[in-house]
């Protein structure tokens, strides 16, 4: 599903960029074979998989447990977990900690929502949770300090780091992993992915990867 950069996008022209579309087209060069890509709506993608019209599927795909009687899953290969932003001149915020009775800012319904109301359960200094219908609304709420830090996703991280907007405070708040996945027949597929990775780990080719698209973060779990 070509629509949800930066692992996957299509320009103008109809060519495919991305880092899932990196990794296909690295996997497929060290497998000797040519990568072909089809283009889905996410949730026509199983379906795809299972009757043949792919043999994998790398598209910012979150681990189902409920699938893996069907599908074989890869070892996770990227983490889009939420993370803690601040505006670049803040210093003093290393964690959620550090906001004790202080603004933060959330996407209303969001996972980042539901993690600063589990915070707020389990924690007595508790932090003002401040929810947002719209993104725009929240990042806004930022650049003006109406709150001292928001929650959001890695991805969504990404660009206001890159864009200067945001400073990221501390490691990653949670883990939520992104894998491929195959038919039940795929053993060697994935045997042959998680090689892949380990041995692009080993030789640097994965960090260049990764900052390609992401600047320097946390790409595995």
């Amino acid at each position: 599903d070509a629509s949800y950069p930066p692992f996957e996008f299509v320009d103008e022209s109809g060519r495919f960029y991305g880092f899932d579309v990196d990794l296909a087209q690295a996997l497929a060069a060290r497998w000797g074979v040519r990568a072909e890509f089809v283009n889905l709506s996410f949730d026509g993608l199983y379906d795809a998989l299972l009757v043949k019209r792919c043999d994998i599927i790398l598209s910012a795909l979150p681990y189902d447990r409920t699938m893996t009687r069907d599908v074989l899953y890869t070892q996770p290969y990227f983490n889009v977990g939420q993370v803690l932003l601040v505006r670049p001149e803040e210093q003093s915020v290393s964690s959620l900690a550090d906001l004790a009775g202080r603004r933060v800012g959330v996407e209303l319904g969001t996972e980042g929502h539901h993690l600063l109301r589990s915070w707020n359960r389990s924690h007595p200094q508790q932090v003002e949770i401040v929810p947002f219908r719209e993104r725009e609304d929240l990042l806004q709420a930022l650049a003006q300090s109406q709150v001292s830090a928001i929650v959001c996703d890695q991805v969504a991280a990404f660009g206001l780091v890159q864009g200067g907007v945001a400073r990221r405070a501390g490691p990653m708040l949670t883990v939520a992993p992104l894998v491929g996945a195959t038919r039940l027949e795929g053993a060697r597929l994935v045997a042959e992915f998680q090689r892949a990775l380990e041995a692009w780990q080993a030789d640097g080719t994965w960090l260049i990867l990764q900052e390609r698209w992401f600047g320097q973060g946390e790409a595995l779990p």
